[in-house]
This record gives structure tokens, C-alpha cells and sequence, in this order.
């Protein structure tokens, strides 16, 4: 395949995908949409955007990621578990509440050795900052988005600042906006895969 991109003296580039077997050409056209697509087959990009004239875009990180590690994928990478499982805990979202809880994970989370004791408040923070490490539509992780993480279980925010500043991974910014401790994000990722796989341990 070979594709052949001729600048128009107008606006935009007259983009032109020509096929060959064995040097014969086989194919012509001059479609926006048959050119983005074999762009985005040959570079591996399925997130082409196109310009009023179907010009292929590059992303400014097209050569810094694996072309099918989507958000999800890089955020379960992090922690050290599969995707689905991920998915399937914490629903990580790019719309609020952000992070769905599954409660049959959290009772084998709180059921589980060593974690009987960890507050909601915590898990919520957590998943919530390391979430917005990949969707930056999550933003500043307050009292407020913690609690429309825990509302649908009905599970308590009571004294939530308090289990913040008593999580060693967690801090409390401007006495509202927590954030991670960057020297224990392994704490905060262990945490995290801890409860995603409860479900599956025997304790």
C-alpha cells in the first residue's frame, strides 16, 4: 500500500490513497475517509482526527504509547492487575462519580487480612488520584467527590479529613484538596490492587 499526499495550492492538502500489488496499481481514491483509515491501519492509531479536508492529525503522544493502551489498560498496568478486573472493582469513568465501587469487592476487601480497618474514605481518595493520573477530567480530588463515590452504597464520609491525614499515602492540601504522597505511591497502588482482587482471595 502506498499512499501518495499531493499539497494543493488552495487550503489544505489534496490527500490521494493509491494500492499496489507488485508495483501494479490496483486502486485509486481520493475519499477522506478510505485515507484516514488506511493511516490509522499503518500507524496503528484508532483516535484519527480529520480536518475539514480529512487530513490524518498526529497526536502530539502518537509515538509515546502502545496504540491499543487506552486509559483503563495504562491505569491497570499501574497497579498490576488486568484491566477487566479493574473494570469490574472500580469502573473508573471520565464522567462523575468517576469510580464506581462494586460492594461485593469491598466486603472481601474489609473481610480480607490487614484491611479490616481501612475507611471507605480512604479506597474512594485513592482510586479517585490514581484514576486522575490518567483522566484529567477527575481534577482535584475533594471531600465532595469522595463522597459521590461512597453515596451509592451508603457507606460514610464521617470525619473524612481525619482518615486522610491518617492514610501515610494521602495529604491534605489547604485543608480540603487531597492529593498523593508521591514517596508512598506504591502504598497507595498496593491498596488498590489489595482490594480489586479480595474477591478472588481466599483471604
Amino acid at each position: 500500500m502506498d499512499e501518495n499526499v499531493q499539497g494543493s495550492q488552495n487550503d489544505g492538502p489534496d490527500l490521494e490513497l493509491v494500492l499496489m500489488s507488485n508495483g501494479v496499481e490496483v486502486a485509486r481514491s481520493r475519499d477522506a475517509s478510505a485515507w484516514i483509515s488506511a493511516m490509522a491501519a499503518i500507524t496503528g492509531q484508532s483516535g484519527a482526527k480529520s480536518g475539514s479536508h480529512g487530513s490524518y492529525t498526529k497526536q502530539p503522544d502518537d509515538s509515546e504509547e502502545s496504540p491499543d493502551e487506552g486509559d483503563l489498560a495504562k491505569f491497570a498496568k499501574d497497579i498490576g492487575i488486568d484491566a477487566a478486573l479493574l473494570e469490574a472493582a472500580a469502573d473508573p469513568s471520565k464522567k462523575s462519580p468517576f469510580i464506581g465501587l462494586d460492594l461485593k469487592y469491598w466486603d472481601a476487601f474489609i473481610n480480607t487480612k490487614g484491611h479490616g480497618h481501612t475507611a471507605p474514605v480512604a479506597l474512594a481518595a485513592t482510586l479517585l488520584l490514581l484514576w486522575g493520573r490518567h483522566c484529567s477530567e477527575v481534577g482535584d480530588v475533594d471531600g465532595a467527590k469522595i463522597a459521590n463515590v461512597l453515596k451509592p452504597h451508603n457507606l460514610s464520609t464521617q470525619n473524612w479529613q481525619r482518615t486522610i491525614r491518617r492514610s501515610d499515602w494521602l495529604q491534605l492540601k489547604n485543608g480540603n484538596i487531597v492529593k498523593l504522597d508521591p514517596s508512598s505511591l506504591n502504598e497507595a497502588e498496593a491498596l488498590v490492587r489489595s482490594y480489586c482482587e479480595a474477591k478472588g482471595s481466599k483471604g
